[in-house]
């Protein structure tokens, strides 16, 4: 991801948060809601979610946890991977359904809690996807400063929603590192940021939040990241992946993915030596968990095609096609993958090998297509 695709895409998040305000006897379920969603026991957590009682603050509650679990689950890599359309259709239906029922609610009690949080959050979201997914930047910005303000209303009216500082602490963190070039999105939002404001929010919400917890501790551990303090970083991953167990190699591929841009080799490096260890000793995975897996290997190897160690590049993608991961386009892509650094090294017989085992074993018939293609070029040559 570009700087201004990241930068510009991450100042919209600044509402996004898992945080909400519930009558009492709804909190056990919506807390074990969060805690199954980002444990990435995605069915659990849509039947726990229709366990909410009938009204209208709970029909909100009920959109916006729908609309949360297909974006953990399905859109929360964006525009990196491919999205279907009715699943972006849902997550959209979902959440102006919350925005409209929810400014409907604030017409009538501007001062309604539970309003103004799933509404701010909603068009948090809407921010996130339109700038991860459909990559329309200016839009997300526009929803993201809708949602940024409903919930600084939401502290102005209850000062002790410390959820809300997660919203805080992400725009003072993205705007502060704003480049030159990427002011006139901080003009539009009529803002500046500060990075201290930014690790006090951050904090303040990782230690005294209740539903934005995990959302803040997440972005801590990336601020963290970015200036170096790897040691604080390392923490923050670690108590997330021993909280969320089942979904390690999302906290893996998202502490990688984040040093690669960076260029901090070292560190990147030794978190994937962990992460690979780690890989080593679970046989099965679920399709999420295989995702992130494959993505850890697919994001060394090009780091070490940029180094350009090519050898070391083909080793991974071996390393990762022994492992038998029950998953045949994922291993035809690493085949195809690993065939084209064969190719560039003049090893023309091992990327014809792993070329013709893609077209024999690939169910996509536009996939093989592409590959006999490439085959037919090299054996001409």
């Amino acid at each position: 991801m570009n700087n201004f695709v990241k930068i510009l895409g991450y100042v919209t998040l600044m509402v996004t948060s898992t945080q909400t305000y519930c009558q009492d006897d709804n909190k056990e379920i919506v807390n074990s809601i969060i805690q199954l969603t980002y444990n990435a026991d995605y069915d659990s957590a849509g039947k726990r979610i229709n366990e909410l009682k009938n009204g209208a603050e709970n029909t909100l509650q009920l959109n916006y946890f729908k609309a949360m679990i297909i974006w953990r689950q399905h859109l929360v890599l964006g525009s990196a991977v491919p999205q279907k359309e009715k699943t972006k259709s849902d997550f959209e239906e979902k959440l102006n359904f919350v925005i409209s029922e929810g400014e409907s609610i604030l017409q009538k009690n501007e001062k309604d809690s539970t309003a103004l949080f799933f509404t701010g959050a909603a068009y948090g979201y809407l921010a996130q996807y339109y700038s991860r997914v459909n990559e329309n930047y200016f839009k997300a910005a526009s929803f993201g400063k809708v949602g940024l303000d409903l919930h600084e209303k939401l502290l102005l009216f209850y000062p002790k929603t410390y959820d809300v500082y997660y919203s805080l602490g992400l725009f003072n963190y993205l705007a502060s590192n704003v480049p030159w070039y990427l002011k006139p999105v901080l003009f539009i939002l009529g803002r500046s940021g500060s990075e201290a404001k930014a690790y006090k929010y951050l904090k303040t919400a990782s230690i005294k939040g209740n539903f934005a917890r995990f959302e803040a501790m997440e972005t801590l551990a990336e601020l963290y990241t970015e200036n170096e303090k790897y040691n604080s970083a390392d923490s923050l991953y670690k108590e997330l992946k021993i909280q969320f167990s089942n979904n390690t190699y999302y906290y893996y591929f998202t502490y990688l993915k984040q040093l690669f841009s960076s260029g901090a080799d070292p560190q990147f490096f030794k978190v994937s030596d962990e992460a690979l260890k780690q890989s080593k000793s679970e046989h099965k995975f679920d399709y999420s968990q295989k995702l992130y897996v494959a993505l850890i290997f697919a994001t060394l190897s090009l780091k070490y095609e940029n180094q350009g160690k090519i050898k070391n590049a083909i080793d991974v993608y071996s390393e990762f096609l022994g492992r038998k991961i029950d998953d045949i386009e994922m291993n035809c892509s690493f085949l195809f993958s690993r065939g084209k650094l064969f190719e560039s090294t003049g090893k023309i017989s091992n990327a014809i090998k792993d070329y013709e085992t893609v077209i024999k074993t690939t169910k996509s018939q536009s996939f093989r297509n592409t590959i006999q293609m490439r085959l037919n070029s090299l054996i001409k040559k």
